[in-house]
């Protein structure tokens, strides 16, 4: 429910609607991405985008906002798009929609509560995002520093200052195995079998294993390509060559489980990197840019397995790595926790926005939203 910018209405030469403050401004193309926010002062917008302005006495404008953004709403929209690269509702469509409308002062109080949510999560947001810019600014200071005040003597080296008593390290000399590039499987092989991982189940820097899809694998398949405790999958091609390389650390599989062939898996020895120290190295800008410098530009960017061999990154000693492991794992619980309040809070708006919004639930106004009652 954010509008993220707007320009100058004179730099559009197409026709345009006007609104004002209060109205509800309402993405009708591709009504499946729930675009709609309320705006804040008056201004001119795309014809695709429908302004809805609230009867006064009838209707509450945040109760409109958080009707349009209901699963009911957006169900109906979608199945009254037209199109099929570009659908799209249109205004005399959905204004079928049909709604139990409570009193005026039941909306304003189902308004509040939702909002009131809204603002919680937007908050929790805003935390989760702060801490994975302090996160990336400790693990680059960390991964090329070395612990707070541990180190007084640096050296140059091919990758940059490093601390005097650490090494360089180059990925293929570091693996225990690989790199393995995953498995490809045709569309009828999908459906039923072994968890396939894919690219989709990657969310930010973890897994999330229910998003797996599942996949016939031969015995020898599934010996070639399991996934174990410790892994690290490294995305293998992506659209935009800044996505390529993008590393995540494999928790324990909850039964058995192979990739997909756009991701590679490295198994580092233990014996020289620690797994999860090797998987945060993918992270810092100098590997980043040796990385998008080795890619390879076609329909879509990629980087194979020689290229990834060569990859070289700080290394302190195993000590060390673990203690630096321990100060990020701090910020990563951190994080998780916030997730996890956030899948809550996300969880109970679409249960209370349900109930609300159908009339299931009713809420009694405060006294101050109530009408006189004559003497």
């Amino acid at each position: 429910m954010k509008l993220l910018g707007a320009s100058e209405a004179r730099l559009a030469a197409s026709n345009k609607w006007q609104f004002q403050s209060g109205d509800v401004l309402y993405g009708k193309l591709r009504p499946n991405l729930d675009k709609a926010v309320m705006a804040q002062t008056e201004g001119v917008c795309s014809t695709d985008i429908l302004v809805l302005r609230s009867r006064l006495g009838s209707s509450e404008p945040r109760f409109v906002l958080h009707l349009v953004h209901s699963a009911p709403f957006r169900e109906f929209a979608v199945a009254t798009a037209a199109g099929t690269k570009m659908p799209r509702t249109s205004a005399s469509a959905i204004a079928k929609f049909s709604v139990k409308l409570p009193p005026l002062p039941e909306q304003r109080k189902i308004a509040a509560i939702l909002s009131s949510i809204d603002e919680t999560i937007e908050k929790t947001e805003a935390v989760i995002a702060q801490l994975q810019v302090v996160k990336k600014a400790m693990m680059q200071e960390l991964l090329t520093r070395g612990m707070p005040g541990r180190h007084t003597r640096f050296k140059q080296t091919e990758i940059g200052e490093i601390p005097e008593g650490w090494k360089v390290g180059r990925v293929g000399d570091l693996l225990a195995s690989g790199p393995t590039n995953g498995i490809y499987k045709p569309a009828a092989d999908i459906g039923s079998g072994a968890l396939l991982l894919g690219m989709t189940a990657i969310v930010g820097d973890t897994i999330d294993w229910s998003l797996s899809r599942r996949a016939v694998v031969t015995a020898g398949e599934r010996e070639r390509y399991r996934l174990r405790a410790d892994d690290v999958l490294v995305r293998r091609v992506y659209a935009r060559v800044e996505g390529v390389g993008r590393a995540v650390l494999v928790p324990d599989p909850p039964e058995d489980a192979v990739y997909e062939s756009n991701m590679m898996r490295l198994r580092f020895d233990e014996h020289s990197v620690l797994p999860r120290f090797g998987c945060r190295a993918f992270s810092l800008r100098g590997v980043r840019e040796q990385i998008e410098g080795a890619a390879q530009l076609a329909a879509q960017a990629s980087v194979n397995n020689q290229a990834l061999r060569a990859i070289q990154f700080p290394l302190p000693p195993l000590a060390e790595q673990a203690e630096i492991d321990v100060a990020l794992d701090s910020l990563d619980t951190r994080s998780a926790c916030e997730m996890a309040a956030l899948r809550g809070m996300s969880s109970l708006k679409s249960a209370l926005s349900a109930a609300l919004l159908s009339g299931d639930l009713r809420v009694t106004p405060d006294p101050s939203e109530q009408p006189a009652q004559p003497a």
